[in-house]
């Protein structure tokens, strides 16, 4: 309540820029679309997003079922951290340490591969 009462006399367009700065690297350069052109756009973006989570939670869903049928994990104990924002979806555990996992599902035979920082970086580093 204590928040709500401190930005309760802020107009729309101050909390739209509060919003944008926590979200966007440079928002100052972000524009909400107004143009039916932007909007068209959003839509094929969001529909890119879509089918990415499809075929990622799809991918995830295989390791989760077939991880001990994987030679590299056979030994390991999976452990799901996917809500964890440590970087990795995934914690093979094995008796002195562990592989962290980062899944990535394609809806082709070949295809990019995206990744945040996080993912990127050596999880030893997190």
């Amino acid at each position: 309540m204590e928040i709500m009462r401190f930005y309760q006399d802020y107009t729309f367009e101050q909390m739209l820029k509060i919003v944008k700065e926590m979200i966007f690297e440079n928002y100052e350069i972000e524009e909400i679309p107004t143009k039916l052109g932007d909007l068209e756009q959003n839509k094929q973006n969001e529909f890119s997003i879509a089918q990415r989570l499809i075929t990622g939670q799809a991918a995830e869903q295989y390791l989760i079922n077939n991880h001990q049928k994987i030679g590299i994990f056979e030994n390991g104990k999976i452990e799901d951290t996917r809500m964890f924002g440590c970087g990795f979806d995934f914690k093979i555990h094995f008796e002195q340490t562990f592989l962290g996992v980062e899944v990535k599902g394609l809806a082709k035979k070949s295809g990019n591969l995206l990744l945040t920082e996080k993912e990127y970086k050596n999880p030893s580093e997190i």
